[in-house]
């Protein structure tokens, strides 16, 4: 307590003292919850309802719509789209993934956070034309964390089972050690 005050207090001291610390470390269950500012998410979330909506097409967008985006907005928005797919088994035809990816440059980036969840999102929606280019991103990416997932749902699709195998034994030797072992277990090599 005193670190934080002494922290705090130059910068914070009106808010420090609306701190109710008998209740924050002696007090049963968990603090309240903050009211945190949600406009940011919230434009990318309505966009990706907007998108998963029955009927959606291409026409009904503009690249405006992420002009000033963060890539942190476009996880947000590729992850609600996924998400809602997932819960209602109802996926983007593969048109409108091609679309969605043109018009917001989603084939073109290099943030390979966006690239993993865009991908991801063609991939379970059986889009064929995103093979090129998820191929090259396992190429190009290493790490784990993006190239597992992946290869686990190219290998699980129908347009990818032979291509994960393949694209793996090409990339295999650049992976690392424990990345090479896993992704081979999922592959069931």
């Amino acid at each position: 307590k005193a670190f934080f005050i002494g922290y705090f207090t130059p910068t914070k001291a009106t808010e420090l003292a609306t701190i109710d610390w008998q209740t924050w470390f002696y007090g049963p269950g968990m603090p309240q919850r903050p009211a945190f500012d949600t406009t940011i998410s919230a434009a990318s979330e309505r966009l990706a309802d907007r998108w998963h909506a029955v009927g959606a097409t291409a026409a009904a967008f503009d690249a405006k719509d992420v002009d000033s985006w963060t890539s942190s907005q476009y996880v947000v928005f590729l992850e609600r789209v996924l998400n809602l797919s997932v819960k209602e088994q109802r996926f983007l035809d593969p048109a409108t993934l091609e679309a969605l990816g043109q018009l917001y440059n989603l084939t073109s980036t290099k943030n390979s956070e966006v690239r993993m969840r865009y991908q991801t999102l063609s991939v379970r929606s059986e889009a064929a034309f995103i093979l090129p280019y998820v191929e090259v991103f396992l190429k190009e990416q290493g790490r784990m964390k993006f190239v597992r997932p992946l290869y686990r749902d190219l290998y699980k699709s129908k347009i990818g089972a032979v291509a994960a195998r393949r694209i793996f034994a090409e990339s295999k030797d650049t992976y690392h050690p424990i990345a090479r072992k896993m992704i081979a277990k999922d592959l069931e090599l």
